[in-house]
C-alpha cells in the first residue's frame, strides 16, 4: 500500500526511516536496504505507557525524527 511505497521512496532518497506496523508480517514483504530502516510494532490501542516506550525506542535509533507521516 501507500506506506510501503512511501518507505521505499524515502529510502531511495538516502534518508533514514522508522516505520511502525501493527503486525511485523505486514512489512516483511518489503525488500529494501535495512541498514537505514527500523521497524517498530505499534498498536494505537496499546496503553499510553507502551506507546511512550515505543516512541522512546524510535527516538533512540537516530536521535531525531524529522518528518512524521500518519498513514492510517
Amino acid at each position: 500500500g501507500f506506506g510501503r511505497c512511501l518507505v521505499a521512496s524515502v529510502l531511495a532518497r538516502g534518508d533514514l526511516v522508522i516505520a511502525t506496523v501493527r503486525q511485523l508480517e505486514d512489512f516483511s514483504a518489503v525488500s529494501v536496504d535495512s541498514s537505514r530502516l527500523r521497524v517498530i510494532v505499534l498498536d494505537v490501542k496499546d496503553s499510553e505507557e507502551k506507546i511512550r516506550q515505543k516512541l522512546d525506542a524510535a527516538w533512540d535509533f537516530w536521535g531525531r525524527i524529522d518528518v512524521l507521516v500518519n498513514n492510517a
